[in-house]
């Protein structure tokens, strides 16, 4: 493996180089990724170095990961299916030999992770060193240090070309002119770039060995995790736990017990209090999202640091985390459904939905740890951190956000609602396919017709119709220049005008009215 490892990773440096350099991120992504596991798994192989099967779990979710930065353009989509991808390499480096990732705990990610980092500062020079070495040691007097002794020769050679081209520019007015053409083409910018473009290569190159090499020499070393103690022992009595959740969960309780008799049971109670049922219900879901984050948190706390000595102890815990769980779960629907009074009265955004789709995978996780609880198997609360955001990712991938809003805003305004144009232009090319059908659509009026023709026409015109190189192809771009294309006959029959000065432009509709866009429209 050694005799190719720095070629492989050389080339996978260059690769890099050309699938990312001024480049918009799109199919370049999931193509070097694919392309360095594959390298990768062709290295180690030669050295009879095997995956453990789960190992192979790791491997298709990164590929996955990887494919869906091309698919999707929502932004967090885009980040969290990047950093899953990345995420998943490095536990792949870590693990890859034993596979012992599935019995990590937090603690092993985090020490596995700080031993991946400090290997990789040593095992690339150690290859390195190891290379020189051989070369030292090579039977052939006359191929010793053949490279080094070159670019000594070329370092020696500067001061002696530097005085010469010097005498000759002086001597000759061509020659002189030529070397001065010559230079102009090397300003600072150009070598800035150079060296940009050089590090580039040689920082991709570095990475490769050091996540190879580990690979290689360290995951099979990984210890498992199931006889380990555990690194911070319990140090909370039980009884002052048990004050602690009590009280929170009577508290909850307090809180819940509100819900049902005004929230839950209609508008009726609420007014009879003294408030609205809108000023009610659209307000604190944010707060009760933060509160139920809160409550997970405290609760892996205290099952940490909590000293259980019985089984009765642990039955009491275990009961007073259930109660508190449906006091949370309870929290959550009603946060969900203020969210949804919220939404209904001003619109579908991009993070409200998140929140949404957040809500239910915080509702899940909270159910998973308590079930960890019962079976006594805390020490997977890492693996489920890590399935609950995959989870989370891939639902907003197959939601897909940016559709979801267009359709539910413009279904509101067939209840005779507004639609907020100016904030559809401002989402992803995952939106254009829904705006197009619903602008191609005879559900809606002329007016909502005209609002989406505009909502595509003040993202769409201002943007550069230079060509797409093919490293930054992605699907939903791709999508969303179709759907144009079939809806570009009757966008052509509204005029886009710019005022020169101050880049603002103006839509003008078949029957003559003025819808202006606002490009810096704001995101809620």
């Amino acid at each position: 493996m050694k005799k190719y490892l720095l070629p492989t990773a050389l080339f996978i440096g260059i690769f890099g180089h050309i699938l990312f350099w001024e480049k918009e991120p799109g199919i370049a992504y999931p193509i070097f990724i694919i392309v360095s596991l594959l390298a990768g798994f062709v290295l180690l192989r030669s050295e009879r170095s095997h995956p453990a099967p789960r190992t192979y779990i790791l491997i298709a979710i990164t590929i996955l990961f990887a494919l869906l930065t091309a698919v999707r353009k929502d932004y967090l989509s885009t980040f969290l299916n990047a950093s899953l991808s990345l995420l998943c390499l490095l536990i792949l480096a870590m693990t890859y030999i034993k596979g012992s990732w599935a019995r990590f705990n937090a603690l092993d990610y985090i020490h596995r992770f700080f031993h991946l980092l400090g290997s990789s500062f040593i095992l690339p020079w150690k290859f390195i060193a190891s290379i020189n070495k051989n070369h030292n040691h090579d039977d052939e007097p006359n191929n010793k240090r053949v490279f080094g002794r070159i670019m000594l020769g070329l370092l020696l050679s500067l001061p002696i070309l530097a005085i010469f081209t010097t005498l000759l520019a002086n001597a000759d007015l061509v020659f002189a002119q030529r070397l001065e053409n010559l230079i102009e083409h090397f300003t600072v910018e150009d070598l800035a770039e150079l060296l940009a473009r050089i590090f580039l290569i040689l920082f991709t190159a570095y990475v490769f060995i050091s996540l190879t090499l580990y690979a290689y020499e360290k995951s099979s070393e990984t210890d498992d995790p199931s006889h380990k103690a555990a690194s911070i022992p319990p140090f909370l009595g039980y009884i002052e736990g048990t004050v602690i959740l009590s009280s929170v969960v009577l508290l909850f309780s307090a809180f819940v017990l509100i819900q049902f008799q005004y929230f839950f049971s209609g508008q009726s109670n609420i007014t009879s209090a003294g408030f609205t049922y809108a000023e009610y219900a659209r307000r604190g879901y944010s707060e009760l999202i933060l509160v139920a984050c809160f409550s997970f948190i405290m609760l892996q706390v205290l099952g940490s640091i909590l000293k259980i000595k019985t089984s009765g102890q642990r039955k009491g815990f275990i009961a007073l985390s259930v109660v508190l769980l449906a006091c949370v779960l309870v929290i959550l629907l009603s946060a969900f459904q203020r969210l949804s009074l919220y939404e209904a009265a001003y619109g579908f955004t991009t993070l409200r939905t998140y929140a949404h789709v957040f809500i239910i995978w915080l509702g899940l996780l909270l159910i998973a740890r308590i079930v960890l609880e019962i079976i006594n198997r805390q020490d997977a609360f890492a693996n489920l951190l890590l399935f609950t955001a995959i989870g989370f990712t891939l639902s907003l991938n197959i939601l897909n956000p940016g559709s979801l809003i267009v359709r539910k805003n413009i279904e509101r305004t067939l209840q005779g609602e507004s639609l907020d144009y100016s904030y559809l232009s401002t989402l992803t090319s995952d939106a254009t396919p829904a705006l197009v059908h619903a602008f191609s659509s005879p559900e809606f009026s002329q007016d909502t017709h005209d609002e989406i023709a505009a909502a595509l026409l003040c993202r769409y015109v201002p943007i550069s119709t230079r060509p797409t190189p093919w490293q930054s192809f992605n699907l939903s771009a791709y999508l969303a220049d179709r759907s144009l294309a079939r809806a570009q006959t009757q966008l052509d029959t509204y005029g886009v005008f710019e005022e020169p000065d101050d880049f603002v432009f103006e839509i003008h509709t078949p029957d003559g009215n003025v819808i202006p866009c606002y490009p810096d429209a704001a995101i809620d």
